[in-house]
């Protein structure tokens, strides 16, 4: 790929983003904070009902610090609190890992009621795929989002069908276009997430697949770039140089061409991930620098006028 980190700025006058952070502000009347639930989900492509071993770049364990926790959503709401006094009292319950859907109703139930029974918690937000959201899911997340805030996270990441069946993502584009279609007309704030730098897509594909998304309604988008993990099958591919990651130029500047044609109504909730070598991380290497990537990327995308409303967005999100 060319870098596109080097593409002369367009001048035009000055956009400017809502982060999450600050919508949650502007929401609530305070800060509000994210804390991690493992509500003990898998995916439909790990069970055998779509397929077994997951996503190939998938380790929930290196994405998500609540997975593997194993006990109950009260226990890790109160465990993800930070010390009294100390920044937030108000709280999202954001269940991470795996698929959040992927269960019946009355399970779902159980474990969103409670997380909205505890106490300074003034909403639910729900990680979840686009072949996860039937017709009685769909009803309940209707029936909670008139009870609580509710925001779903759709993992999309891109709506290319050749890259979703090397990624063995389990489900096909039209599948992604359902769910947000389904979404919006039911009046549900829905968030996708985009991964940048897929095995095999071009810089057109990318920006094909999020100007898709924009125009389906979605609330707010969060971007990821494409990580390596350690014991995933991704490892295998890009050791043989079968794959190979983002530098940090390039993905700034793909970010920035996307968000040039994005309205700035939509909210930002990332401009990027972050992971560890102690995480399992091996490459891209810019991924362990958090505060490089960030000032790096806001640098780049401030050079072409798009800007955000606190300037302390993280690479990482709210």
């Amino acid at each position: 790929m060319a870098n596109p980190g080097t593409k002369p700025a367009r001048r035009r006058e000055p956009k400017i983003f809502p982060t999450y952070s600050s919508f949650l502000r502007e929401r609530f009347g305070r800060r509000v904070r994210k804390i991690p639930v493992d509500g003990g989900f898998t995916c439909p492509n790990r069970d055998g009902s779509r397929g077994r071993g997951g996503c190939i770049f998938c380790d929930n364990r290196a994405f998500s610090p609540a997975a593997g926790r194993g006990s109950s959503v009260s226990s890790q709401l109160s465990r993800g609190q930070p010390a009294q006094g100390r920044q937030a009292r108000a709280f999202i319950a954001y269940f991470q890992p795996f698929t959040g859907t992927y269960a019946p109703v009355a399970r779902l139930r159980q474990l969103f009621e409670e997380a909205i029974r505890f106490p300074e918690v003034v909403g639910v937000a729900v990680a979840t795929r686009p072949d996860c959201l039937p017709e009685p899911i769909l009803d309940y997340l209707q029936e909670l989002g008139e009870k609580t805030f509710l925001s779903v996270e759709l993992g999309i990441q891109t709506l290319e069908d050749q890259t979703l069946k090397f990624i063995r993502r389990g489900h096909r584009a039209r599948e992604s276009l359902q769910a947000m279609e389904a979404l919006s007309s039911r009046g549900l704030s829905w968030t996708a997430h985009l991964i940048l730098g897929l095995p095999g897509e071009t810089e057109r594909e990318m920006k094909r697949s999020a100007a898709e998304v924009c125009a389906r309604g979605p609330a707010g988008l969060k971007f990821h770039q494409l990580m390596v993990i350690r014991q995933t099958d991704l490892e295998r591919l890009w050791r043989q140089g079968t794959v190979r990651t983002l530098e940090l130029e390039e993905y700034a500047g793909i970010l920035g061409d996307i968000l040039e044609e994005t309205p700035p109504t939509l909210v930002i909730h990332r401009l990027a991930a972050d992971c560890r070598p102690d995480r399992g991380l091996l490459a891209p290497a810019w991924s362990a620098q958090k505060t490089r990537a960030r000032d790096f990327i806001l640098r780049e995308l401030a050079r072409r006028g798009i800007l955000f409303l606190n300037s302390g967005l993280s690479s990482t999100g709210a």
